[in-house]
C-alpha cells in the first residue's frame, strides 16, 4: 500500500511504495449491488481483545459479483455507503481484474499493458507500447533509487527457503496503472476519477513449492536463468469521484504469514509451513508461553522479526537468509480503532463467502482458471469519510492497514510472550505515505497521493 516515486526495477517486479486499494462503481445498479443494502446496524463494540465469532450475514456478496464481475468506478450507496459498501466493491473489483480475458487466454485482466502498463521508473516513458514478454526480460534488480521493496523503507525481504529451512530467494514486485492515466501528468492535474493502481508482489516457485495453489507466471531474468513466480500479495487502489483520495485495499496469499499474536480466529499453519516465516520462529512465537523467540526468530544476519535486509548496492542477492515475518494487526485492525469489530466482521464475513471452505471459488473445480483464488484472502481496505477532511479521525475501515509482504515494515511492532500485546505509534497505513497538504478533494502532486503519476510519461 505505498507505492514509491522511484523506479523500482525495470521489470514489471520493481520496489515501489503503493498502499493498496480498490474500486466500486455502482453501475446504475447502486440499489443491490453489494447485497447488504438495509443490513441491520453496527452491532456494539466488545470488549478490548474479545474475538466474536464469524457470521457470514455481517456483510454480503452475489454470487455475480464474483462470477460476473464489473470493475468498480464508485461506491455503492454513494455518500450512504457503509464498511461492508466499501468491502464488496473492492472485492468485485479484484476479481474483476484477475479473470481470464477471454475463454482461450491465460493472461489476466490486470496484466494487459494495453490496458494496464507496467510502471518502468521515472526515468523511461512508461505509457509507450509495452510487450509484456519484453518487459519480463528486462528484470536487472530488485531495488533502485531511496525507495525499496519495503513500504517507506529501503530493505529487502525473503521468503523461506524448501521446507522451511533458512535460505530463501527474494520477493519481487511490479506495479501497473490505468492508461488513463498517461498525459495527466503536472502540478496541477487532478487523477482521474477512475484511476486504478495495482502492486503485486512474487515469491520463486520452487520445486518443493505446490505451485497449483499460487497464482503464476514465468519470467526469465537479465542472466538467461527462468523462473516461475507465484503472487502472494496485490494491492489496489482507485479514485473515484466521491474519493478522490483513492480506496485502498489489499489481499494475500493465505500462506503467507502467521498472526503475531494468535488467537481463535487466527489461520493454522499450511502443511508446507509458512512462506515469510521459518517453522522455528512460528513454533516459537505460537507457544502458550513464547518468554524469548530472539534465537528462534533471528537470522544470521542479525535480522529480526519484520525486520528487512538493508541493501544499498540497487542490486541486491536473489538469495539470502529468509525473512521472519507475521501479521501484527489482523484485518488491519486494531482493538479500539473506529467501528473495529464491525470492520473485523465485515472482512472475515466476505472472505468466508468467498474463499471459506464453503464459499463461492471453493465451489468451482480445479481445472476453473479462478479457482487459483480460494488461496487468497482480503486483509483489509482504508478510505476516508465523504465530503470530509484528510486528518487522521476521519480514516474508516482497517486503519492499521499494512501487507506483510509488501510493508513489512510498517507494521508497528509486537513483543512475544507479552500477555498479547500489540502497539502501534498510529502514524502507520496507507495514508501515512499517501497523503496531501491541500486538504480533500486532493490534487495530485509529486509526493502525494500517487507516487507515479508525475513520472508515467519519463521524466518531468
Amino acid at each position: 500500500m505505498k507505492m514509491s516515486k522511484s523506479a523500482a526495477f525495470y521489470f514489471p517486479f520493481f520496489v515501489a511504495l503503493f498502499c493498496v486499494s480498490v474500486g466500486c462503481s455502482n453501475n446504475n445498479n447502486n440499489n443491490n449491488s453489494s447485497g447488504n443494502v438495509n443490513m441491520v446496524p453496527p452491532k456494539p463494540e466488545p470488549e478490548l481483545g474479545e474475538a466474536a465469532p464469524i457470521q457470514v450475514t455481517d456483510c454480503t456478496i452475489l454470487d455475480s459479483q464474483v462470477f460476473s464481475p464489473s470493475l468498480q468506478t464508485e461506491v455503492p450507496n454513494g455518500t450512504s455507503a457503509d464498511l461492508c459498501d466499501f468491502n464488496v466493491m473492492a472485492w468485485e473489483s479484484f476479481m474483476y481484474l484477475v479473470q481470464p480475458v477471454s475463454d482461450s487466454s491465460s493472461v489476466r485482466r490486470f496484466e494487459v499493458t494495453q490496458d494496464y502498463p507496467n510502471y518502468l521508473g521515472e526515468e523511461t516513458d512508461s505509457c509507450a507500447e509495452q510487450s509484456n514478454k519484453e518487459v519480463l526480460n528486462l528484470l536487472t534488480n530488485a531495488t533502485t533509487g531511496p525507495g525499496g521493496p519495503e513500504a517507506g523503507t529501503n530493505v529487502e525481504v525473503y521468503s523461506v527457503g524448501p521446507e522451511g529451512t533458512a535460505e530463501g530467494n527474494i520477493v519481487l514486485y511490479n506495479v501497473r496503472f490505468s492508461r488513463n492515466l498517461c498525459g495527466n501528468t503536472g502540478p496541477e492535474a487532478t487523477l482521474p476519477d477512475d484511476l486504478v493502481e495495482i502492486k503485486t508482489a512474487w515469491r520463486y516457485i520452487t520445486p518443493q513449492t505446490t505451485a497449483a495453489d499460487y497464482y503464476t507466471i514465468d519470467v526469465t531474468l537479465d542472466t538467461g536463468q527462468k523462473l516461475k513466480l507465484g503472487l502472494i500479495g496485490f494491492h489496489l487502489a482507485q479514485a473515484t469521484p466521491l474519493h478522490p483520495e483513492m480506496i485502498w485495499t489489499t489481499w494475500e496469499h493465505m500462506a503467507n504469514t502467521p498472526d503475531c499474536v494468535p488467537s481463535r480466529l487466527s489461520p493454522e499453519r499450511p502443511a508446507n509451513g509458512w512462506t515469510m516465516m521459518t517453522d522455528s520462529c512460528a513454533q516459537c512465537i505460537d507457544s502458550s508461553s513464547p518468554l524469548d523467540c530472539t534465537a528462534q526468530c533471528t537470522n544470521s544476519e542479525g535480522i529480526y522479526i519484520n525486520e528487512g535486509r538493508t541493501d544499498k548496492t540497487k542490486s541486491p542477492p536473489y538469495i539470502a537468509d529468509s525473512t521472519d515475518v507475521c501479521r501484527v494487526f489482523p484485518q488491519g485492525t486494531q482493538d479500539g480503532d473506529n467501528q473495529w469489530t464491525q470492520n473485523r466482521a465485515n472482512i472475515l464475513a466476505l472472505n468466508e463467502q468467498i474463499v471459506g471452505e464453503s464459499g463461492y471459488l471453493a465451489q468451482l473445480e480445479s481445472s476453473d482458471p479462478q479457482a487459483v483464488w480460494r488461496n487468497y484472502q482480503m486483509v483489509g481496505g482504508i478510505w476516508f469519510n465523504n465530503e470530509g477532511t484528510l486528518a487522521p479521525d476521519e480514516q474508516r475501515g482497517s486503519i492499521q492497514l499494512a501487507n506483510t509482504v509488501m510493508e513489512t515494515t510498517f507494521q508497528g511492532s509486537f513483543t512475544p510472550g507479552v500477555d498479547g500485546m500489540t502497539s502501534s505509534d498510529g502514524t502507520l497505513n496507507c495514508f501515512v505515505c499517501h497523503n496531501s497538504p491541500n486538504g480533500y478533494p486532493a490534487l495530485q502532486s509529486v509526493y502525494d497521493l500517487s507516487h507515479i503519476a508525475p513520472y508515467v510519461n519519463g521524466p518531468n
